[in-house]
Order: C-alpha cells, then sequence, then structure tokens
C-alpha cells in the first residue's frame, strides 16, 4: 500500500532530521500512546467520522513512529512487529485458516481463549499493571469467571442497562469521597487479592 509506505518514509525523515524526534524512547513516549488512546476512544462517543478518522491516523503515527524509534535504538524493528502480530492472527483463527468447525460466537471467543492460555504463562498473563483499575478489574473478573473460580459467584445486582451501572457507579464513587477512600487504590488493592486467591486455588 503506496500511502503506508510513504507514511514509513516521512516517519524515518522525521525521526532523522528532527531533534526532538531522535531525543525520543518508548518510555518518554508513554504519555503520548496514553493521550492519543484515550482520544480516539472520545471520537468514537462523538461517533462522527471526521474525528474518528483523524484520531486512528494519530494513534497510527504514535504506534509507527513508537515502532521506528524502537528500531532506530536496534531493539526491534517494524517488519519483527508486522510478522509476530500476523503470525498470532493466523493462530489465533483456526476457523478462518485452517478450517476448524465453528457453530457459534460463544465457541469461537472459547477457542481463542484456550489458545492464549496455551501462549502464556497464566490466566491472568497480558493483562497490563497500567489499565486504570476499572478496565483492569473487568478483564480479571472476565477471566476469572471463565475459568471457573468458585470465589466469583456471587448474586448479581438487578442492573440491566448501561445507565443504570453508570449510576450505580457513581453512587458508589460518591459514597467513597464522602468516606475518604481512595477508589483506584482500594480496587487495586482488592484486585491483587483476588490475584493471590487464584493463583493459591488453581495451583491447590
Amino acid at each position: 500500500m503506496k500511502e503506508f509506505t510513504d507514511l514509513i518514509e516521512t516517519i524515518d525523515k522525521i525521526i532523522n532530521n528532527c531533534e526532538w524526534s531522535c531525543r525520543q524512547n518508548l518510555k518518554s513516549l508513554q504519555p503520548y500512546l496514553l493521550e492519543e488512546v484515550h482520544e480516539v476512544i472520545e471520537a468514537i462517543d462523538l461517533d462522527l467520522d471526521e474525528p474518528i478518522r483523524e484520531e486512528l491516523g494519530d494513534m497510527l503515527y504514535t504506534l509507527l513512529f513508537c515502532a521506528k524509534i524502537a528500531e532506530k535504538d536496534k531493539r526491534f524493528g517494524l517488519t519483527s512487529i508486522l510478522s509476530n502480530i500476523n503470525e498470532k492472527l493466523i493462530r489465533r483463527h483456526p476457523h478462518v485458516f485452517n478450517n476448524l468447525k465453528v457453530h457459534s460466537i460463544e465457541e469461537i471467543a472459547e477457542n481463542w481463549q484456550k489458545i492464549k492460555k496455551t501462549e502464556s504463562k497464566g490466566v491472568l498473563s497480558g493483562i497490563s499493571e497500567n489499565l486504570p483499575s476499572l478496565a483492569r478489574a473487568q478483564k480479571i473478573l472476565h477471566r476469572l469467571k471463565a475459568n471457573g473460580f468458585p470465589r466469583l459467584k456471587s448474586e448479581l445486582l438487578p442492573l440491566d442497562t448501561e445507565e443504570q451501572i453508570a449510576n450505580s457507579l457513581i453512587d458508589v464513587l460518591m459514597t467513597a469521597d464522602s468516606k475518604g477512600i481512595d477508589v483506584e487504590g482500594a480496587l487495586r488493592r482488592k484486585l491483587a487479592h483476588l490475584q493471590l486467591q487464584f493463583e493459591s486455588w488453581e495451583n491447590s
């Protein structure tokens, strides 16, 4: 794709000729990555094509810039990133590339998780420590539930809509604020405790 090749050439020229750009490393680029992800999410929430297109372009540039910086620092190259993700996608879609017969979307998701499990060191591996605690909690709880962790069996709140759940979360946050409780820290500590409990249960 000519447009992709042109963009790579532009990024290479920027890194080689812009003093600010050539001084960057992966650590220094972390805030920009986070900012671009949030801006893409905000654009999608607006549901307007032009802002989404622009923000996706900004995020793509930032990701490619990071890849080329890593290449400049002789850590790994863009080619290895592309080949690695291509191989991973083929491996995780046997129903597309290996003629595996599936009968439902649920079966596709189940196969995906099984394949991921064979690739990683544990059920919870690959969940970033840098995610906001609420997003991380949802990922962790989803995996624990999928793996039959018995301590998650509890009565679900009678909340049926997104608005009801959001209102409930607001109520929790307001209560925590009135009690002087740091919700982010409290949730992070609870997740760590749950992980220890799961690892103990998994190895028992």
